[in-house]
């Protein structure tokens, strides 16, 4: 696996630019900075059926890393599959054989993950069918206790 500084030469920029929109939509969000797009094998690892999570974390934290986020304000390298899986290890996540192995990560762990590395603490709020999502705004937005 790649060293935690090292960002493989395959990886895509801002993938979402230039696309059209699937239908028509009444309203869009889109990103505001760029982001390297990490996808299955990009640092060699053949990670196909087990590695969209950790894939999907790395392209987030590819972003974070461009908008300077880290603590202290410190950017932080987008860490490798193995430190990821080390770092929940370390959390307390995941029990020790979990660290190299092609077992997936979920939300929950991504999260984590963005909190562990980047200082940027998730919730997830549960909305079944979007209903009720107007009140769970305020939780979502507030700050950890």
């Amino acid at each position: 696996m790649e060293g935690a500084g090292d960002v493989p030469r395959s990886l895509l920029p801002d993938v979402h630019q230039g696309l059209p929109f699937p239908g028509s939509p009444t309203r869009a969000a889109l990103v505001s900075g760029s982001y390297l797009y990490y996808h299955y094998g990009c640092d060699g690892v053949d990670d196909r059926g087990w590695g969209c999570g950790y894939r999907t974390l790395q392209t987030l934290c590819s972003w974070l890393t461009g908008a300077g986020a880290g603590p202290g304000g410190c950017p932080q390298p987008v860490p490798t599959l193995l430190a990821i899986q080390q770092a929940l290890v370390e959390m307390g996540d995941k029990p020790p054989a979990f660290a190299g192995s092609r077992d997936w990560i979920g939300t929950v762990e991504a999260g984590l993950c963005l909190d562990h590395f980047f200082g940027v603490p998730c919730k997830i709020v549960h909305s079944p069918r979007g209903r009720g999502l107007e009140e769970q705004r305020p939780a979502a937005r507030s700050s950890p206790g």
